[in-house]
């Protein structure tokens, strides 16, 4: 996924690189939503709500009321989920049904401090608090990850791994999906054998090696890397990939 603001990747990257500063009331109130929730923020941006030519409004006036959106840019989704909370769907046909929505007491208590040091910073805003919703986006250090993966690093590793290991190994495929890499061998068997002998282990590395030199951020994984066998693959998913990456 690449975001559809580049602005606000752009303005991200740069608050992480120390090249721009958030202003002073932002850094205030990330500063209280990391102490308060535990969790990381990169950036905070107030913008207005726009709807697209595509798009109708709905029947609930809560929603219709709004007008801003203030989105923090978290570090990961298990941020994310901590602001969130679930809620019953109420279906028929599925009784324990339920769906995840941003917690609104949270939500509240973010857009209370916010307004409180609008008061200190003198923050001109002729903004209503009823007309805000606060939003939480985490997508930064994954696109961040694919970019760099997708452009500058999967081609080249994937020539390597292969023209070292291919037959030794009996390596079927390496795909890639995100900035997540899939290695998958013939078998079950060779899944073993090289898991013992070091294969997957010397793999591993030059994945890493590779996209360490770039991730300025430190944000790769080990478990972002996966080996498999072609005979699971088969067995458990039809040979179908997309059933198998969901």
């Amino acid at each position: 996924m690449i975001w559809f603001d580049k602005k606000a990747f752009k303005d991200t990257y740069k608050i992480l690189k120390q090249e721009k500063n958030l202003e002073p009331i932002y850094v205030d109130l990330k500063q209280f939503i990391e102490k308060t929730f535990n969790i990381t923020v990169y950036n905070i941006v107030l913008k207005p709500i726009r709807i697209s030519i595509f798009e109708k409004k709905g029947n609930d006036p809560y929603f219709n009321s709004l007008k801003y959106k203030l989105i923090c840019y978290f570090g990961s989704a298990a941020d994310r989920e901590k602001m969130q909370t679930r809620i019953n769907a109420q279906l028929d046909q599925f009784p324990n049904a339920h769906k995840i929505v941003n917690d609104r007491n949270k939500q509240n208590a973010i857009l209370d401090k916010f307004f409180e040091l609008s008061e200190i910073y003198k923050y001109k805003t002729k903004i209503k608090k009823e007309e805000v919703w606060v939003d939480y986006f985490y997508w930064f250090s994954t696109d961040y990850l694919s970019l760099i993966i997708n452009s500058k690093v999967k081609k080249q590793v994937i020539e390597n791994i292969l023209s070292k290991h291919e037959k030794e190994a009996n390596i079927w495929k390496i795909y890639t999906s995100g900035f997540g890499f899939y290695v998958f061998y013939q078998t079950d068997k060779d899944l073993i054998a090289n898991q013992e002998n070091g294969i997957n282990e010397n793999v591993k590395k030059m994945i890493l090696l590779s996209i360490k030199e770039l991730d300025e951020f430190d944000f790769y994984k080990e478990d972002y890397i996966v080996f498999d066998s072609k005979e699971n693959l088969d067995k458990n998913y039809s040979g179908n990939l997309y059933y198998y990456l969901r």
